[in-house]
Formats: structure tokens, C-alpha cells, sequence
């Protein structure tokens, strides 16, 4: 399987992108400039393969000087958002918002400082569990979570440590089955896990590598798999079918479609936006997944 991409549209000036997705074709994107926060929510037209943004809103960053993100962000299908960053004096920290689809802006909650490390990512599922990843001395953690949207804060589970390397990236299906990608010395790697939200923990599959390069990043629908990766300033995307029970991916080959970097993906129902960075630009590409495309 491959992803048939549209043009790379420019949208924004920045850093250290991210992007989410819901079923609706509605998208919300973060980024990072001059040490501040920004997020955005769009439209996504897949049949002309574009996004309708709305405004460059700041929601964080530049207290002080200090420097804030990276920045990541998951959607619900119900306008439920969080958003996971990384700031100097604190640590990590995380937000829940509401997203407004009509006047494209989000309503945040209040910061929260959840954890010590860096490189944070985070996924969500429908049904109000969130699954945290995040970089500490070379070691991989994760964090399974409830949401509480009404008073926008997440109760965490323990933070367990997974696996070595960073920074890491983490997709979430709602039936509680879970991908995580990371990368270790140059070489990208993978895990296949089942998550069990009662317990808050992952029983996660074998490390396996599948490519070199990185930073990577990884988006998950209905058991198909995207993951998106940097390699000598060239921008790579492979497609995979997971297989829970063995928790094994059966990747597609790589393939080159852009330049720049880093990148970040979503995926929704055979459909795909991806974000990267290219020299202080912020660049989206809209796909569609299809055998052949």
C-alpha cells in the first residue's frame, strides 16, 4: 500500500509541528516559535487534498524566557483535544481543551505539570483514555491516563519505564491496542502493545526494528499503521498492517516523498495529513492510503 500525496502547501512560520485527526475531517495542528506555543484547527478537503485553517493562535510559552515545547496534540471524534509539551522549568506538562469546529479555535484548560523529562508525546482515544510517551536520560516512559474533560485534567497511572533511546512517538485505537515508535542510535524501532486502562499499563510486544533515521512519528486506524520519519533531510513514509496477537507490523517499503524535517502524520479512515518543517517554514501534504495509489 501506498499514500497518494497532494502538494506540499505552506501554512504557517515555526518549528516542531505536530497533527491530529478525527473522523470528520477536522484537524487540529501545533507548533512551536520564538520559544511560544501556537495551535491551529482546519478543515480538511481531501478531494482537493487541502486544509482551510484557521487563525495562528498562542495557547502557552514565553513565560520568562523560558523555552517551551516540543509540542504534541490528539483529537477525539467528539472536539476533545490534549496537548503535551515540554518546558525547561517544569518539565513536562499537558493541556485539555475543546476544540470549536465551526469558529476554529479551542478552549484550553489550565497547564499542568505531570512528569520530569523530555520529548513528550501523547495519544487518545473515544472514550476518554489517554497513552502518554516521553524521553528521560535515555530511557523510554509511558503513562496511561483517564480524562476528566469537564474539569480538563488527566488522572495518570504510574510512569513506567519501557525501553531505552528517544524521542518516541504513540498512536492509540479505541479498543485499547496501542503503537509506539522510537528511535535508538540512528535506527528506528517499533513495539506493538494492549493496553489495559483498568490497571493503567501496556503489555508491550518485542522492540523491533524497522529503518534507520528518525525522529519518527506514528498514526493508527482500524489496524493500519503510518509512520512518518526524517532521513538526511529527506522525508520518509511506510505503511503497515499490525498484527495485535503477534503484535508484529508488516511494513511496505519506504518511500520518499518530501524534504525537510522533522515530520508528524494522522490517520483517519484511509486518509492521511502530514506536517513537517522546512528551513523555519511549516509545510502540510494531504493523502490518501489506497493499494496502488
Amino acid at each position: 500500500m501506498t499514500i497518494a500525496w497532494g502538494e506540499s502547501h505552506r501554512y504557517d512560520t515555526g518549528d516542531l509541528n505536530a497533527i491530529a485527526l478525527d473522523n470528520n475531517g477536522n484537524a487540529v495542528e501545533v507548533h512551536v516559535g520564538s520559544i511560544k506555543l501556537y495551535c491551529r484547527v482546519g478543515k480538511v478537503d481531501f478531494a482537493q487534498k487541502t486544509i482551510a485553517w484557521g487563525e495562528s493562535v498562542q495557547y502557552d510559552g514565553g513565560e520568562y524566557g523560558v523555552f517551551d515545547g516540543p509540542n504534541a496534540v490528539a483529537l477525539d471524534n467528539k472536539g476533545n483535544v490534549i496537548e503535551v509539551h515540554t518546558v525547561d522549568s517544569l518539565g513536562l506538562c499537558y493541556r485539555v481543551g475543546k476544540a470549536d469546529f465551526t469558529k476554529r479555535t479551542i478552549t484550553w484548560g489550565k497547564k499542568h505539570a505531570y512528569d520530569s523529562g523530555n520529548s513528550n508525546a501523547v495519544a487518545l482515544d473515544n472514550n476518554g483514555n489517554a497513552v502518554e510517551v516521553h524521553v528521560g536520560s535515555d530511557r523510554l516512559y509511558y503513562r496511561v491516563g483517564k480524562v476528566d474533560f469537564a474539569k480538563q485534567t488527566i488522572a495518570w497511572g504510574e510512569s513506567r519505564e519501557y525501553d531505552t533511546g528517544g524521542p518516541n512517538a504513540i498512536a492509540l485505537e479505541d479498543n485499547g491496542r496501542a503503537v509506539e515508535v522510537h528511535v535508538g542510535s540512528n535506527k528506528l524501532y517499533y513495539r506493538v502493545g494492549n493496553v489495559d486502562f483498568a490497571q493503567q499499563t501496556i503489555a508491550w510486544g518485542e522492540s523491533l526494528r524497522y529503518d534507520t533515521g528518525g525522529p519518527n512519528t506514528v498514526a493508527l486506524d482500524n489496524g493500519d499503521a503510518v509512520e512518518v520519519h526524517v532521513g538526511s533531510n529527506k522525508l520518509y513514509y511506510r505503511v503497515g498492517k499490525v498484527d495485535f496477537a503477534q503484535q508484529t507490523i508488516a511494513w511496505e517499503e519506504s518511500l520518499r516523498y518530501d524534504t525537510g524535517g522533522p515530520n508528524a502524520v494522522a490517520l483517519s479512515e484511509g486518509k492521511a495529513v502530514e506536517v513537517h518543517v522546512g528551513s523555519n517554514k511549516l509545510y502540510y501534504r494531504v493523502g490518501n492510503v489506497g493499494s496502488g495509489s
